[in-house]
């Protein structure tokens, strides 16, 4: 629904082919009550956006409620299988979580790799993903400026299903030793400035 991801848009798909779904985009954010599983009615322009088709609305009358509680399957995939001729798809890809060259995460299986957008989510807390991660991803697969990328719609939408407790330790070790030694120079720093002033003084009380 709107505001999973941005205020000005919400994903569409029909329950026997969630392989293709829709953007449905407002400029005015005047949406009507929505939740996932509504099944709607949209009446509206169809454009494009990054490339992909896009359905543009211009007040809620454009969308009717038919029908609640529909619930749709995601199309499950190989990351090079993901479709990409479609406007958006609802779909489920299992992988290795890696780093992205964009400082975000990515997932990588024997096909290839597909970008994860964990930072437009809402309810997605920090460190719900490692690298090295072995993951079950859900979300609505759409194109970006660097391909396409998988945006789940909050944390249950990602399912841990195996995970190397050595390298989140080295993490975390690695974090630690890095606040110590911050801590470290920043009292260096204070002691010297600190014996300066000292020193300062001492000088011209010596003088008088």
């Amino acid at each position: 629904p709107p505001g999973e991801f941005n205020a000005q848009t919400m994903y569409i798909a029909e329950l026997d082919d969630t392989a293709s779904a829709l953007q449905v985009y407002m400029q005015k954010k005047t949406w009507p009550a929505l939740k996932r599983g509504d099944m709607v009615q949209v009446e509206g322009e169809m454009g494009k956006a990054y490339g992909a088709l896009r359905v543009k609305i211009k007040k809620s009358d454009d969308i009717q409620v038919i029908g609640h509680g529909a619930s749709a399957e995601p199309s499950h995939f190989a990351v090079a299988d993901v479709p990409t001729s479609a406007g958006a798809a609802f779909v489920s890809v299992e992988g290795t979580v890696v780093d992205d060259v964009g400082g975000g995460f990515a997932l990588a299986d024997e096909s290839g790799q597909i970008s994860l957008g964990l930072k437009r989510g809402t309810a997605l807390p920090k460190g719900l993903v490692h690298v090295g991660d072995t993951a079950r991803v859900t979300g609505i697969a759409v194109p970006a400026r660097n391909g396409m990328q998988i945006l789940p719609r909050d944390a249950r939408d990602v399912e841990i299903t195996g995970r190397d407790e050595g390298v989140v330790g080295a993490s975390a070790k690695l974090v630690l030793s890095s606040t110590v030694w911050f801590g470290i120079i920043t009292l260096c720093g204070i002691l010297a400035v600190g014996t300066a002033w000292w020193w300062v003084r001492r000088r011209d009380s010596i003088k008088k």
